[in-house]
């Protein structure tokens, strides 16, 4: 017998034996099948052939320039920009259909030319994919010929793209359209442009010939009805249109595109005032000679709708069940229920039952603007989803944006015999994907302020952790943030985020925002009536830090020193030719890290009137505090020096008596609430202050003034452009008689605070020192002021027209006494230096007193509250 150990090494050594002799034959057989080369492909071998076969190598070669020639593989770069269209992989199985589109995709890229591709079979069984490609040409150079009217520079802004590109006639087409339309927006509407292709292989130029023909102008615009009369006149229409005629300052070039857009545009003008089934068209009739045309729009107005009835539904709530009568749905309904009839897929009505959902129907139709018996108009209707989506997000239910969008939509259904609608607003409170919950603000997360503390962000953000997450507060915090000019205002964002799983009800929001620079020098002029003319030059940051002290030389040149606490320090001087004004004055917003607000300036002012020249040196310090979103309230201490020089002999003598050199020492309360959606051009909202001073030093008096203003859209289209109605209305009263109060501190209206009158003359006058009456104002003790406007835009937002009446008075006593009157109209320009428009007013006095001074021309800044 063997030992059982010496068995056991025997079998190893078998097994030893096997293994390095089947190592061998398969380093063998790898070896053979690498060298396996591929079998030519048999053209009556059907395609099926190869299919599902592995893919065993994938070949990209360059087509020679010259017939017979070799193949040569192709360059690196276009190899990886090839390999990036072909889906098809080594490894893989073949498929005919996925190759076929490979090979599409090439074709596709223009720096390919024609493409060979071709499958062949290896002796192994797998396949063997050849692409060969011929490269395109490139454009070496791009020139220009026959452009008279535009520069070869101004078309080579254009064309100049093209150069070191290949050959793309599909591209250089669009190129030649892009030339034409230059050619259309100087009114040459016949220019064409076409691209000589056919030498630019053997030259590498590409022509662009240019035949720009007659320049052809609009002599006529009109409108036509095609069925009927039309309801508005061609004045009120060719304000809704871009194309103009030609004139002295207009060139009236004809352009399609801009008839296409104005075609549009009288579409919605239509849409917008109920005509539901308006068509417009337009005709081009062109002259003999090809320089002049006529525009004529063919306008099929219909007839005008009219809003019947308002519907809400809650498809999410209604329950199956077709009934035949409301009564029968009434029956089946339980008491919490309704019913509404509504139309079903193939527009029949039917009546359903439905739960009630967040609001009723009769507060839904208390949100929106357009009731029942009103114009059905298109503007409107597109504010009513707007509107209701707002009413839930202040109650914080919170869809994501892409479901907000499907959660208050509208449907409408026009009646068959009658120019009437009936409206059904569709409001899916349970938005695909999204839970019934009214949301709670989780944490409010700030990123992006390198420069500027965070606590100067979260005063200007109106949400509060553990509060309701109210969307308009969201926009209003937006809103807030890009007036306060501490960051780009493009790149200020606030996102709702996705619901924190630990808690479902609460959603955190993201504020992002991009830091700019916040210091400027301004360097500028202006002149008005009542200030004569001025230089200014103002030295001013917005995001200054007092306690931020540089640690180094380096940190105070770079710019990163004293900055980032949203405080405003700002150096302001102001010569002028009647006025002088200079001032240094520091606002902090979040004083002490609080809602308070600090504020502070130092002034030298100097004015010189046509009787005396005034002097004020002076000191003012405030604190203020803002409550909520709409009231702000502060106290104030202000100290000056007043002095008055060179007067004329025969002023009155309330002058003289104060002409000294005197103090002012005050301490005042003042308490403002506005909702106003512009400080600089109000076009809604209202705005209320409140104001009480107590002054002493050398002299001692109290005022009390208080002033209301309220700006109300009357008409907008659907263009944004909104006339406005305004009234304002003050009231400033001191109680203590006249003599007491220098004429300094007294009140004045006319000017710009009363047009139609001049500055300061509607007022008191005074008595010489030997008791004769002068034309000299010397203020009263009490002032009243109310007047209308109405605010008119006539040009991109940049020209306004207004009317205006102006009413008030200024007495010695409380009282309505020697009441002025005027009216009159006036220009708004906004320009791009300033927030603030300007206006050129004429006024015209209906009531006035024997001593005013009259004034028909009033320019000004026109501040919103005076």
């Amino acid at each position: 017998m063997i030992p059982s150990a010496a068995r056991a090494n025997a079998g190893l050594r078998r097994v030893t034996r096997l293994a390095i002799t089947s190592l061998v034959c398969l380093v063998g057989t790898g070896a053979a099948l690498a060298q396996v080369p591929p079998v030519e492909p048999d053209p009556t071998q059907p395609d099926s052939v190869y299919e599902h076969r592995a893919i065993a190598e994938i070949l990209l070669l360059l087509a020679p320039d010259t017939p017979g020639a070799e193949p040569t593989p192709l360059a690196d770069d276009l190899r990886s920009l090839a390999l990036n269209q072909i889906r098809s992989h080594v490894g893989q199985a073949y498929q005919g259909e996925v190759f076929a589109a490979d090979i599409r995709r090439l074709t596709r890229l223009p720096e390919f030319g024609p493409i060979a591709s071709t499958v062949q079979l290896r002796s192994d069984g797998q396949v063997t994919l050849t692409i060969t490609v011929s490269i395109q040409p490139m454009i070496r150079d791009v020139q220009v010929v026959g452009n008279r009217l535009i520069s070869d520079q101004d078309i080579a802004d254009i064309i100049g793209a093209l150069v070191d590109t290949p050959i793309d006639r599909f591209r250089i087409d669009r190129f030649a359209r892009r030339v034409e339309d230059l050619y259309r927006e100087k009114g040459y509407h016949l220019a064409r442009v076409e691209a000589q292709v056919d030498d630019i292989e053997e030259t590498g130029t590409l022509i662009f010939v240019v035949r720009e023909g007659e320049r052809m102008r609009v002599t006529d615009i009109r409108f036509v009805g095609v069925e009927e009369e039309l309801d508005f006149s061609p004045r009120e229409l060719k304000r809704e249109i871009k194309t103009k005629t030609a004139g002295l300052f207009e060139t009236g070039p004809l352009d399609e595109q801009a008839l296409a857009t104005d075609r549009t545009a009288l579409r919605q003008f239509y849409l917008d005032r109920g005509y539901l089934d308006a068509r417009v068209d337009f005709r081009i009739t062109t002259s003999l000679n090809g320089r002049e045309a006529i525009v004529e729009f063919l306008l099929s107005e219909g007839q005008r709708y009219t809003m019947r009835s308002v519907r809400v539904f809650y498809p999410e709530y209604v329950l199956p069940g077709r009934y035949p009568t409301r009564e029968d749905a009434r029956k089946a309904a339980k008491p919490s229920q309704g019913v509404h009839v509504l139309p079903d897929a193939q527009g029949r009505l039917e009546y359903v039952i439905y739960d009630y959902g967040v609001f009723s129907a009769e507060q839904i139709s208390g949100f929106i603007d357009i009731k029942a018996g009103d114009v059905y108009s298109d503007s409107k209707i597109r504010k009513v989803d707007q509107e209701i989506a707002s009413r839930y997000g202040q109650m914080g239910y919170t869809h994501p944006a892409d479901a907000t969008r499907r959660a208050v939509t509208h449907l409408e259904m026009r009646d068959e015999r009658e120019p009437f609608v009936d409206l059904f607003i569709v409001i899916r409170e349970r938005a695909p994907g999204l839970e019934h919950i009214r949301f709670r603000t989780g944490e409010v997360i700030i990123r992006g302020n390198d420069h500027t503390d965070h606590r100067v962000i979260r005063e200007k953000i109106e949400l509060r952790p553990d509060r309701p997450l109210d969307t308009t507060a969201i926009q209003e915090s937006l809103r807030r943030i890009q007036l306060s000019r501490l960051f780009d205002p493009r790149s200020v964002k606030l996102t709702i985020q996705d619901p924190d799983p630990l808690q479902p009800n609460y959603r955190d929001v993201l504020v992002e925002v991009e830091e700019t620079n916040t210091g400027e020098i301004n360097l500028g002029g202006m002149v008005t009536s009542d200030s004569g003319l001025n230089a200014r030059l103002a030295i001013k940051q917005r995001n200054f830090d007092i306690a931020d002290t540089p640690d180094s030389w380096g940190e105070f040149f770079s710019g990163r020193a004293f900055r980032g606490g949203g405080q405003t320090v700002s150096l302001e001087l102001m010569p002028g030719t009647q006025v002088a004004t200079y001032s240094l004055a520091f606002f902090d917003p979040t004083f002490l890290g609080s809602r308070n607000s600090f504020n502070s300036s130092i002034s030298f002012r100097n004015r010189q009137f046509v009787e005396y020249d005034e002097r004020r040196i002076g000191a003012r310090i405030g604190v203020g505090r803002r409550f909520g979103s709409r009231w702000t309230g502060g106290v104030s201490v202000r100290a000056q020096s007043v002095e008055l020089s060179d007067l004329d002999a025969g002023l009155p003598a309330d002058v003289f008596a104060v002409a000294d050199d005197n103090t002012l020492l005050s301490v005042g309360l003042n308490f403002v609430r506005t909702s106003v959606d512009n400080q600089y051009i109000a076009t809604r909202g209202n705005r209320m202050a409140f104001r009480v001073e107590q002054v002493g030093g050398d002299f001692s008096f109290t005022k009390i003034e208080g002033e209301y203003a309220v700006y109300v859209p009357v008409y907008e289209d659907f263009t944004g452009r909104a006339t406005v109605f305004s009234f304002q209305t003050h009231a400033r009263f001191i109680p203590q008689d006249s003599a007491s109060v220098p004429t300094y501190e007294r009140y004045y209206l006319g000017g710009q605070s009363f047009r139609g009158f001049d500055f300061r003359t509607i007022s008191p006058k005074g008595l010489t020192l030997a008791g004769l009456q002068t034309d000299d104002p010397v203020g009263g003790t009490w002032a009243f002021f109310a007047g209308i406007e109405l605010r008119q835009p006539i040009y991109e937002g940049v020209v306004s027209v207004v009317g205006f009446i102006d009413t008030g008075t200024v007495t010695e006593e409380f009282g309505f006494d020697e009441y002025r009157v005027s009216t009159g109209f006036g220009i708004r320009l906004t320009v791009p230096f300033s927030p603030i428009p300007l206006a050129f007013d004429f006024g015209f006095p209906l009531v006035s007193q024997s001593l005013d001074d009259n004034r028909l021309f009033t320019f000004s800044v026109d501040f919103p509250f005076r």
